[in-house]
């Protein structure tokens, strides 16, 4: 479904401020499957999203999903229609009720307004969002409900593949999980294939089939989740230790 062949990306190539953020990262998704990718602060995680996306331009390498290229202009649409993308912040415009945030989403699609109407109270709904949240403001929702807005518009169109950017970051732990579970549960209803970067690892071990850990630029190591507390890899287990608190003194 998802296929990252020798992806290289580097910021103001060429000049002194040339910045090298990925590379040769290789890595395929299967079609069905929930891939979580760990990493450091720093380390390009969100890149490697935005270049997927298309958002920034590769410097060298290819991205193939579905069959087609994020190099191929022609066909630039078809590509990006494959996604919904969960942005950390939740993104949502804050001039907009919750309702026209997701109205607005689709319309631009080309879908008609009553019927964008229509399939945001769905979506609302699916996300366990009650019917008065419609018409508030995104200022007016706690940090949860805004995810779970925020993944409403993500999910409208039922797109086969699922971005997720940080969800839990900001979370206090238990409505942190809640989303977790949400995200597992919207992944299976769909049967979406999806790729989720976070340091969480409670939300690892709960949304992965396979997780990566992205390191010095490439895909460092890669297992099951079950394989994610088992091996010896240092990288991981450095990274297991961070993440849990457990820093050398």
């Amino acid at each position: 479904m998802i296929t990252f062949n020798a992806v290289t990306k580097i910021f103001s190539p060429g000049t002194p401020y040339a910045l090298s953020v990925l590379q040769g990262v290789d890595l395929h998704v299967e079609k069905g499957t929930s891939c979580v990718i760990l990493g450091h602060s720093g380390v390009g995680k969100s890149v490697l999203l935005k270049v997927l996306l298309g958002l920034i331009s590769l410097t060298s390498g290819d991205i193939i999903v579905g069959g087609l290229s994020v190099r191929d202009r022609t066909h630039r649409n078809a590509y990006r229609h494959h996604f919904g993308m969960l942005f950390q912040g939740g993104a949502l415009f804050d001039s907009m009720t919750i309702l026209g945030n997701i109205v607005f989403s689709l319309v631009e699609r080309g879908i008609s307004r009553p019927k964008a109407t229509e399939i945001a109270h769905e979506k609302l709904a699916a996300v366990k969002l009650e019917e008065r949240v419609c018409s508030l403001f995104p200022s007016e929702l706690s940090g949860g409900m805004q995810k779970r807005a925020a993944l409403a518009r993500a999910i409208a169109l039922e797109p086969k593949i699922l971005l997720f950017d940080e969800p839990t970051t900001g979370l206090d732990p238990v409505t942190g999980a809640n989303i977790t579970y949400l995200l597992r549960d919207t992944i299976r209803t769909l049967g979406a294939t999806a790729i989720t970067i976070t340091h969480d690892l409670a939300a690892t071990r709960v949304l992965a089939d396979r997780v990566c850990l992205l390191d010095a630029k490439k895909i460092a190591w890669q297992g099951t989740r079950q394989e994610l507390d088992v091996t010896d890899n240092p990288l991981i287990v450095s990274f297991l230790k961070a993440a849990r608190g457990e820093l050398d003194s």
